[in-house]
C-alpha cells in the first residue's frame, strides 16, 4: 500500500511538472500600423514602430512573455526583445509599440524602402510559448526617408526662410535675403559631400534685398546654400544645370 501511494505521488508530480514545462501554442500575426503606407519621414524626425499583434493560437499570451522583433534599421540577423505588459487571449489583438526610431538617413537623396517588421517567439525555441506558423509574422509598408545632410551644414533650427530662383539655374541664381538679417551674417555654399565652395559676409544693410550668385565656376549638380544669422542657421538645396 505504501509503495502504491509513493508511486501515485510520483506520477502526479511528474504530470504537474510536465504540464508546467509544456510550451503554450500561440499563433502570432501582425499588421504594421506605423510607419503607415506612404509615410514621409523628415530628416531627424522621430517615429514610432507600432503593430497590431494578434494571437490566433489556442493558448493565451501572458503578461511577462517576451517577444522578439526585427526592423529594417537593425542588422540583418538582429532581434530585440520586448516584454508584454498585458496578455493577449486566443483570437484577440493588442496594439504594441515596439520602438522609437530617429531618421538619421545619411543619403543625399530621398530613400524609399519597404519597411518590414517581423515578430516571433523565442529565438532558440525554448521560451514559454511557441509559434509554429511564421508566414504571417511579417508586415511591410513602403515609406520615404528624407535625407540628412552632413552635420557641418545642417541644423534642426530652420526658422529662417530662404527663397532663391530660378531653381534649377544655369549661370546665375537670385537669393532673397531674410528681413531679420543681422550684422556679419555668413552665406556659404557646399557640395553634397560637405566641401565648402563659396563663402561671403552679409551686411544687415542688405536685409530683405535680393543678391545674385554666380554659378559659372560650379559643375552641374546639386548644392546646399546655408546662411548663418546670429544663432540661427538655415539651409536649402539648389541645382545647377
Amino acid at each position: 500500500m505504501k509503495h502504491y501511494f509513493f508511486l501515485t505521488l510520483l506520477m502526479v508530480s511528474f504530470f504537474i511538472g510536465t504540464t508546467q514545462a509544456q510550451q503554450r501554442q500561440c499563433n502570432l500575426s501582425i499588421e504594421l500600423v506605423s510607419p503607415a503606407e506612404g509615410a514621409v519621414i523628415n530628416s531627424m524626425a522621430e517615429f514610432d514602430v507600432i503593430v497590431n499583434l494578434s494571437n490566433n493560437g489556442p493558448d493565451s499570451l501572458l503578461a511577462g512573455d517576451t517577444l522578439y522583433y526585427h526592423s529594417p534599421l537593425m542588422f540583418v540577423f538582429d532581434y530585440s526583445p520586448i516584454v508584454l505588459t498585458h496578455g493577449i487571449a486566443p483570437n484577440a489583438m493588442r496594439v504594441i509599440t515596439l520602438e522609437e526610431i530617429l531618421n538619421e538617413n545619411e543619403n543625399t537623396a530621398d530613400e524609399q524602402l519597404d519597411f518590414c517588421v517581423t515578430v516571433r517567439h523565442h529565438l532558440e525555441d525554448n521560451g514559454n510559448f511557441v509559434d509554429e506558423e511564421l508566414e504571417d509574422n511579417t508586415s511591410c509598408n513602403n515609406i520615404t526617408l528624407k535625407p540628412t545632410f552632413p552635420t557641418s551644414i545642417t541644423d534642426r533650427d530652420r526658422s529662417l526662410l530662404l527663397r532663391l530662383y530660378p531653381n534649377p539655374a544655369q549661370e546665375l541664381i537670385h537669393l532673397e535675403l531674410p528681413a531679420n538679417l543681422e550684422e556679419q551674417a555668413q552665406l556659404t555654399i557646399y557640395d553634397l559631400t560637405g566641401r565648402k565652395l563659396h563663402s561671403r559676409q552679409l551686411s544687415s544693410l542688405a536685409a530683405g534685398s535680393t543678391i545674385n550668385i554666380d554659378l559659372q565656376e560650379m559643375v552641374p549638380g546639386t548644392y546646399v546654400l546655408e546662411i548663418l544669422n546670429g544663432g540661427q542657421r538655415s539651409a536649402t538645396l539648389f541645382s545647377r544645370l
